[in-house]
């Protein structure tokens, strides 16, 4: 290869490498950026991070560091050149901090976080449309690498001190775009715009008070503050946010404002690029001389929190349609801010003053007047102020609306001021329960009472009758109509009692415009004097009724006395009337359960076989039968006793020839609960029995009052004449409980020879018989002797 050759391919080589070289720095990167991201007018680009094209597919967003490191002081901020150079301005002394940024030259929105733990500004292009966020990370600044495309010319930036958020805007056709971006994740979003076409202008600053509040100060010929509260900011979706506006004032021989920091005092630093003054945010008055007059800057921040003081309006109700009302706050003589209301809904007013950055233990007056065009007076309503800081302590106000603001950074204080006509409102409201006292419910077609008394002044009862009947809602509503604030009256709440309820409770709270709550106890029926009743107080009542009520028990009583093993749970008892209660002996809803007043069916079920249930019995209650008649606040109990049934035996002693009776055995029976050796039972011929038979007719037995189990009755003594039968067993058991066992004939044979009495008793045909077989036998032995004798005289 020749020489030349080697030389041409060096040369290539070496300009693309330069090239490479080039394309990779942030000087090329701001150089195309913003042919690679035009501009939109109208529209923005919503929750991401819009990479300079430059940067290529490859590049990766650098998250800002917490590293700052940068001071919170009373006299200390800091500003920002276009240049990218931080300082810090101390007591009016400036220094640099760190290096300034690479290879910029309109940075702006200097934003400082928390504790001065975070410092974020954003490189300006595209005609200052397009912003690319650096950090500093407390020596030099970086960047993120992530840009964004607005529809307004950007000068301002601030940090949120309570979100860590960074925020950044800028002007456009009257209003003021407000952007937020998120250091953790690189997201971009439109919050909204708030209005500014009032007061001019297309420079200024933004800031944020430790509550989240955004401070936005647009200047032209003259300076105003505009105020987006944080819940504003943080419901913002992008369209138009409601701001509140102060007074407008113009620093002598200075315009051209660019950069706004609070101090830790609740004062205002302004600058217009090189000069500082700090300044009264309220009056607009100039504090001392120039801090400085030796910067160069595009924007200026801290990371103090001013106190904030916000004053909204509450109307219960207009007096006359049409009546509005002004709301000011003052500094001294210089009115701060203002607010007029609109519209007829009531309640809090959209419309408020503030918040306003506020000097800390500053005196500031509160106060309002009607709006011009109001067809009423402020002397037609009761009206309080109430204020309270950001704990909720109360700010104390006196009679002309003057309050000092706590003495520390960041205090947040709001009143609100309450307008109701010179009436009050009495709502007596009826609340009936179940027979238990449970689930409470409007009270329709009962009589309720509001007899309003003046005591001072005039009082005017609307409607003016004195009782009212409740609708289905339970609500009895006046409406007392006072001539003048400081007029009294006495109302007499009561109502008229139902028959078969009783009184649960009564108390009415009256709340009065301004101050605490009371509350009046209503004793019973008869009601209560509320007094004292004055303009704006609102006087809410509630009476509280439940069914008259008894209390009925159901107990079951079990007797084993012949046998059997049952036990109470084994019944379910009921008791069917207004109510129907049931349940087993002890249970919870049978056991004082709580019924109206009235007469109940008594039933049981479940009844184990071989008992049989008694009468029912009922204490503090009237029974007739199987029912009970309760009365109001009785406390009923019935009881039923179930006892198990006796065994019960029959059998008849027999002939076996003749199927006739047979009187006179006896018996043993062994068997459960009776002597070992068993029981004697001895036939009854005649009453009254008085042994265990109980059946007078001969040959017939009859066993009573038999425990439950297995018997054995054995014959040990037979009629007359015959042979004893034997024996035989039976059972008492839950089966036959209550019933005859009948056993039958015990049949008995006759003797050998016996005849069977006619009358009972051994017959004639016995001895007869008897009385034969023994001559016989005396005539065969009288044959055998003579039969010796002529034998012996033979011989």
């Amino acid at each position: 290869m020749k020489s030349g050759e080697y030389f041409a391919r060096a040369v290539v080589a070496l300009g693309l490498s330069i090239g490479l070289a080039f394309v990779a720095t942030p000087m090329a990167q701001a150089a195309i950026a913003p042919a690679a991201a035009p501009v939109s007018a109208h529209a923005e680009t919503s929750e991401t991070s819009v990479r300079a094209a430059a940067s290529g597919p490859m590049a990766a967003r650098v998250a800002p560091s917490a590293t700052a490191g940068l001071v919170c002081a009373t006299g200390t901020f800091y500003a920002v050149s276009g240049s990218g150079q931080l300082q810090r301005v101390s007591n009016g002394n400036v220094t640099n901090v760190g290096s300034a940024a690479s290879r910029v030259s309109s940075f702006n929105g200097l934003g400082i976080g928390a504790n001065g733990a975070t410092a974020l500004a954003y490189e300006r292009t595209n005609n200052s449309a397009t912003a690319t966020i650096w950090y500093f990370d407390g020596s030099a600044w970086k960047s993120t690498g992530d840009s964004y495309n607005t529809s307004a010319s950007l000068v301002a930036g601030a940090v949120d001190l309570k979100t860590g958020n960074y925020f950044f805007g800028g002007f456009s056709n009257g209003s003021f775009y407000i952007y937020r971006y998120v250091p953790g994740t690189g997201a971009f979003s439109l919050v909204g715009t708030i209005d500014t076409s009032s007061a001019g202008g297309t420079n200024g600053d933004m800031a944020f008070d430790a509550s989240g509040n955004l401070y936005v100060a647009g200047s032209g010929t003259t300076t105003t503050v505009y105020s987006v509260t944080a819940a504003s900011i943080a419901g913002g979706t992008g369209g138009r946010l409601p701001a509140s506006q102060s007074f407008a004032f113009a620093p002598s021989g200075f315009s051209s404002i660019n950069g706004m920091a609070f101090n830790t005092t609740g004062s205002m630093y302004l600058g217009n690029g090189t000069t500082v003054r700090e300044y009264n945010a309220s009056t607009g008055v100039q504090i001392g001389s120039d801090v400085t007059s030796a910067l160069n800057s595009t924007d200026l921040a801290s990371c103090n929190s001013p106190a904030n003081l916000t004053v909204k309006k509450n109307v219960v109700a207009r007096g006359h349609a049409g009546d509005q009302f002004r709301l000011s706050v003052k500094s001294g003589t210089t009115e701060s801010g203002t607010a007029t209301t609109t519209g007829t809904s009531n309640g809090v007013q959209v419309a408020q003053v503030g918040p306003l950055p506020v000097i800390q233990n500053g005196v500031y007056t509160v106060s309002e007047t009607i709006a011009a065009g109001s067809p009423g007076t402020l002397s037609d309503y009761a009206s309080s102020t109430v204020c309270v800081d950001e704990t909720g302590a109360t700010v104390p106000t006196n009679a002309a609306g003057q309050l000092t603001i706590p003495n520390r950074s960041g205090a947040s204080v709001e009143c609100t001021i309450t307008n109701s006509p010179l009436l009050a409102t009495v709502a007596v409201h009826k609340t009936v329960l179940d027979i238990n006292g449970n689930s409470p419910a409007a009270g329709a077609g009962w009589t309720l009472g509001a007899a309003t008394t003046a005591t001072t002044g005039s009082a005017t009862p609307t409607p003016s009758a004195g009782t009212q009947v409740t609708p289905a809602s339970g609500d009895a509503n006046w409406t007392v109509v006072f001539d003048k604030q400081t007029s009294r009256a006495t109302v007499r709440v009561s109502e008229t009692q139902k028959s078969g309820w009783d009184f649960v409770s009564g108390s009415c709270v009256v709340t009065p415009l301004g101050g605490s709550p009371r509350t009046v106890t209503l004793p019973g029926v008869t009601g209560a004097d509320v007094t004292g009743v004055a303009p704006g107080d609102a006087v809410a009542c509630t009476i509280t009724n439940k069914p008259s009520a008894a209390a009925l028990t159901l107990k079951k009583q079990v007797d084993n006395t012949y046998g059997g093993g049952s036990v109470v749970s084994d019944w379910t008892l009921t008791a069917t009337g207004a109510k129907t209660i049931t349940g087993k002996t002890g249970d919870p809803s049978v056991t004082a359960a709580v019924v109206a007043p009235g007469t109940y069916a008594l039933t049981e079920s479940g009844s184990p076989a071989g008992y049989a249930a008694g009468a029912w019995t009922c204490t503090g209650a009237t029974v007739s039968g199987s029912s009970v008649t309760v009365a109001a606040n009785a406390n009923a109990v019935c009881t039923i006793t179930n006892a198990s049934k006796p065994g019960s035996v029959v059998w008849t002693k027999t002939s076996k020839n003749t199927g006739e009776q047979l009187a006179g055995s006896e018996w043993t029976l062994t068997g459960p609960g009776l002597p070992a050796q068993g029981v004697v039972v001895k036939d009854c011929t005649a009453g009254p029995c008085t042994g265990p038979d109980q059946d007078p007719a001969p040959g017939a037995f009859r066993l009573d009052k038999l425990v439950w189990g297995a018997y054995t009755a054995k014959e040990t003594l037979a009629p007359a004449g015959y042979i004893a039968a034997g024996s035989f067993t039976f059972t008492v058991s839950a089966a036959n409980a209550g019933t005859t066992l009948n056993i039958g004939a015990q049949q008995n044979e006759q003797q050998a020879g016996a005849v069977l009495p006619l009358t009972g008793g051994l017959g004639s045909d016995a001895f007869l018989l008897g009385g034969g077989a023994l001559l016989f036998s005396a005539l065969a032995v009288l044959g055998v002797l003579r039969l010796r004798r002529n034998a012996r005289r033979a011989s």
